[in-house]
């Protein structure tokens, strides 16, 4: 029920719909990523290179028009889909805002999106989110 109510839009679909609207990825597109010293720290460890810090996180941004979602973004998909296919509890999540969908732009459809796949991948987690979709008692 709670997972229900937060779903926005599957992000599979969506990664599809980009790659059939702009092409798939040019071969040799985006690999510096793979070079780059703070996506190997991040990827190889903790945030900013602590491998102590089990608490992870990339996040792309910038401008309009700067490739994000295009490229970049497909590419981490794609080499991250790799890299965690061999990892025991890992797992990725991912959400491309829309500037055609006014509702999947907002940092409210982002936390929707991510705690919808959290729940997919995590049903036993459910129980925590409940409590804030029971009615209020009076």
């Amino acid at each position: 029920q709670c997972r229900d109510a937060l779903f926005v839009t599957d992000p599979y679909v969506d990664r599809e719909s980009l790659i059939t609207a702009k092409g798939a990825r040019v071969p040799d597109t985006c690999d510096w990523i793979i070079n780059d010293v703070k996506y190997r720290a991040w990827l190889d460890g903790g945030s900013h290179g602590d491998s102590t810090n089990e608490k992870r996180l990339l996040w792309i941004s910038g401008g309009p028009g700067k490739g994000k979602t295009s490229m970049l973004s497909i590419f981490l998909t794609e080499e991250l889909g790799k890299h965690v296919a061999h990892q025991e509890n890992t797992d990725i999540l991912f959400f491309f805002c829309s500037a055609q969908n006014k509702k999947h732009n907002t940092a409210l459809a982002v936390l929707r999106g991510l705690l919808h796949q959290i729940l997919t991948k995590c049903p036993q987690l459910a129980k925590h989110a409940l409590r804030h979709f029971e009615p209020p008692t009076l």
